[in-house]
Formats: C-alpha cells, sequence, structure tokens
C-alpha cells in the first residue's frame, strides 16, 4: 500500500484491528504510525524493527510486544502508546524496545504495567 514512498513520514490507520507487516513495502522515513484500533500481534514478512526514524507509535490495543514486534532498532523512539484496557501487552523481553521512550497506557492500568514481567515505573 505505501511502497516506493520514501517522502512518508506518517502512517494513520484508524479503523483496522490488524496489520500485515512487510519491511519492502515502507519507507525507512517513517517517523509516525498510529493505529489505534490495532487489536492483534504483527505478522508479516518481518518485524517493524527496520523503522529507524521511528519517533511515535501508536500499537493500539495490541496483544503482545514479541519478536514480530521488535522496536529494538527504532532508537528514536519517543512515544509508545498502548490502549489495552483490559490486561497489560505483554513484554518478552526488554531489547525489544529500544530508544527509551515515554509510555502511555490507560489509567486503570498503570499499577499492572508496574507490576508487569519487564515492565516499570519512571517518576519523572
Amino acid at each position: 500500500m505505501f511502497q516506493n514512498c520514501s517522502r512518508l513520514k506518517t502512517i494513520i490507520i484508524p479503523n483496522t484491528t490488524t496489520f500485515v507487516w512487510n519491511t519492502t513495502a515502507y519507507s525507512n522515513n517513517v517517523e509516525k504510525i498510529i493505529i489505534p484500533r490495532f487489536t492483534g500481534t504483527p505478522s508479516g514478512a518481518s518485524s517493524i524493527s527496520f523503522y529507524g526514524h521511528l519517533k511515535f507509535l501508536d500499537f493500539g490495543k495490541s496483544g503482545l510486544i514479541n519478536s514480530n514486534v521488535s522496536l529494538s532498532l527504532c532508537t528514536n523512539l519517543k512515544y509508545l502508546i498502548l490502549r489495552k484496557s483490559d490486561t497489560i501487552t505483554p513484554l518478552d523481553n526488554v531489547s525489544r524496545i529500544g530508544g527509551s521512550p515515554l509510555m502511555f497506557v490507560p489509567q486503570s492500568m498503570i499499577t499492572s504495567y508496574e507490576t508487569g514481567t519487564n515492565w516499570a515505573s519512571l517518576d519523572l
């Protein structure tokens, strides 16, 4: 859908709940991805770790951050938004997230994230 869009900076897909990630279809210059209703775990040819310029990721209600969702090479990542409000989004390995982003989760889930495996809070 976005193949050869070298000047593409922002991807907003407001109503989808599933999405197939494929490195050949996206620009390396993407800085912002917003998929607020996303409920799955990315699948496809590769992870989204190739987004070197990614600064903002609204990952919706994603079910899992695992090897298919490695954000470790997203060293410019500043904001990660997780909207799942019934359980925490599992993080199987802390190395999956790069850039030390500020993370936003539903208010009702803050305590769960603070005690969840590989998640912690930071008082600024």
